[in-house]
């Protein structure tokens, strides 16, 4: 009787609920210990704005607000720069999707601040179930299912995205429900599963609009791989993926006088073909390597890259030495990647080393083709391998640079290459792999690697946070009504005070005299000067200077200087 009731216990179902409630406290520890009134980068900010100005107008007017053109009616020191918004016909426009600032703005309704962060949770909940209906393509063990889940909602960058005010987890979530009805329409040979798939990635646009690369080659893929009806089901396809797009298409164009938007427009050297291609092998660093990464991760990154395509070549013969080669050196370069972070600067070194999988080791296994590998897993193995180069083919360079934790554009393969890898791991015994023993000890060692890289990524997240929340609490209490920097992520960084303060960006000592001039035009006393810590300041005169530290980050520190006006 006992043995009955410890077997019930761990019976497969039992340790998949198990997997749930791991991954909910977890979650929920997470959610409890972040900041919820600051973020992370100032794309996460330029989109509260958005939330808090359409509240606020009650969705008359998605432009954005700038409260400092009472002084400034030409725009000539608002806060933000051509790649974070457009001007057309007088008034902003932000370059970000609106259909994640709509939802947004119904959790930023309920709950204040913690609600920002709901479309972000459920991203990672739709990829988590997403997950588990591919994972029972494969009929694998509930077991298995539940290490699947635990290992990406905990020792991948979802773990870190998930807290962060950004639609990256919602648009995964979509593409992994995407992958599902494709994978199954292509098993079962169902209408309604292609359906179903073409509407999800239409919504996955709706978030992302590079997301239309993946679309693309994916519902391609499905009507190729049709015994019969090849154009009939590309037509299906391209009706449903259409219509689903349809009402973006025309509300943004009913909304912002363009029907895709000003994302693509915003980046205008993608237009240039010359320069666009010559810049492709920085772009490959960028996104594979680390744009300044060591010679060491250049190394290792490189050789990886080359083992996995010679692997492609002659899969059978290398896979008992290929597969623990792969592992060690995918586990090297993510200790090298950790290792920076102990250096004085931490975020200068994730500047230039959130390269793809730098965090995720396991994650690269998923590029192995085991002997047994069916249609589904090749077709799979084949989307990934083309969104990656047709991304690095069609991104502009600007679009790879920035502080985030790893690629963040390839954030929505993840739940994929976790399905691939899972398969490749399950497969080891069957392969007849050399060292066997050895290789499940590295691959848990490597599981344990990334599950440490994910908290250190959440201690980041708080450090920036809570330094980002000080700062902007210091500047709402201020008298003064006027806020001045020249450094133009500050003008953004202070966008929880954006709306009750006049916040200008002025690059320059002759742009600073321009606006000083139109300061004591409109009869304004002083204002607050913002300058990184360690900057040669544009102002010479302080009446009261207060440097405020950023938590040991070494980047965002700021000196706020108090100044009057004569």
């Amino acid at each position: 009787m006992k043995k009955l009731c410890y077997y019930s216990l761990l019976s497969s179902r039992h340790l998949l609920s198990y997997s749930g409630l791991i991954i909910f406290f977890a979650y929920l520890s997470i959610y409890l210990i972040v900041p919820h009134s600051s973020f992370w980068v100032v794309d996460n900010a330029s989109k509260f704005l958005q939330v808090k100005s359409m509240q606020e107008n009650d969705y008359q007017d998605v432009s954005l607000p700038y409260p400092g053109k009472t002084i400034d009616p030409q725009q000539n020191f608002q806060p933000f720069p051509p790649h974070f918004a457009v001007e057309r016909e007088g008034k902003l426009y932000s370059v970000f999707p609106l259909s994640f600032v709509f939802l947004s703005s119904l959790g930023y309704h309920i709950a204040g601040f913690s609600g920002l962060y709901w479309p972000s949770l459920l991203g990672t909940l739709l990829s988590l179930l997403g997950l588990s209906r591919l994972i029972s393509l494969i009929q694998i063990k509930e077991s298995s299912k539940g290490s699947a889940l635990i290992f990406l909602a905990l020792a991948t960058p979802f773990c870190f995205y998930s807290f962060v005010h950004w639609e990256i987890t919602l648009a995964a979530g979509m593409v992994t429900w995407g992958l599902f009805f494709g994978l199954r329409g292509v098993e079962k040979q169902k209408s309604k599963d292609f359906f179903l798939c073409a509407f999800f990635f239409a919504l996955s646009i709706y978030l992302r609009n590079e997301l239309s690369i993946l679309a693309g080659f994916f519902l391609f893929m499905l009507g190729f791989l049709q015994k019969e009806n090849k154009v009939q089901t590309w037509v299906y396809l391209s009706v449903s993926f259409g219509l689903s797009l349809l009402p973006l298409l025309i509300g943004q164009w009913l909304l912002l006088g363009t029907p895709f938007g000003f994302h693509l427009s915003a980046n205008q050297q993608f237009y240039d073909i010359i320069s666009h291609l010559s810049l492709r092998g920085k772009v490959f660093f960028n996104l594979f390597l680390g744009s300044k990464a060591p010679f060491a991760r250049v190394l290792l990154g490189g050789t990886l890259i080359g083992l996995l395509f010679i692997y492609q070549i002659k899969p059978k013969a290398s896979f008992s030495i290929f597969f623990p080669l792969v592992i060690l050196l995918a586990s090297i370069n993510t200790l090298l990647f950790l290792q920076g972070f102990t250096e004085e600067k931490p975020i200068h070194w994730l500047m230039n080393n959130n390269s793809f999988l730098a965090s995720t080791p396991l994650l690269w296994l998923a590029f192995f083709r085991p002997c047994n590998s069916s249609i589904l897993l090749s077709l799979a193995r084949c989307t990934a391998l083309a969104y990656l180069f047709f991304f690095w083919l069609f991104v502009p360079e600007v679009a790879t640079r920035g502080i985030f934790w790893e690629s963040r554009y390839f954030l929505i393969l993840y739940p994929l290459l976790t399905w691939l890898a899972l398969n490749n791991l399950l497969s080891l015994r069957k392969q007849k792999i050399k060292y066997l023993s050895f290789t499940r000890g590295l691959c848990l060692l490597t599981l344990v690697l990334s599950i440490y890289a994910q908290i250190y990524s959440i201690d980041l997240l708080f450090r920036k946070k809570h330094f980002s929340e000080q700062l902007n609490e210091i500047i709402l209490a201020q008298p003064e009504k006027v806020v001045i920097t020249d450094t133009w992520f500050l003008a953004q960084e202070i966008v929880p005070a954006y709306l009750d303060k006049w916040v200008f960006l002025a690059r320059d000592q002759k742009s600073l005299e321009s606006l000083i001039g139109l300061l004591r035009k409109n009869s304004q006393p002083g204002f607050i000067y913002l300058t990184k810590s360690g900057n040669k300041s544009l102002v010479s005169f302080q009446e009261r200077s207060k440097i405020l530290e950023d938590n040991g980050l070494n980047f965002y520190s700021v000196q706020m200087i108090s100044i009057r006006l004569k």
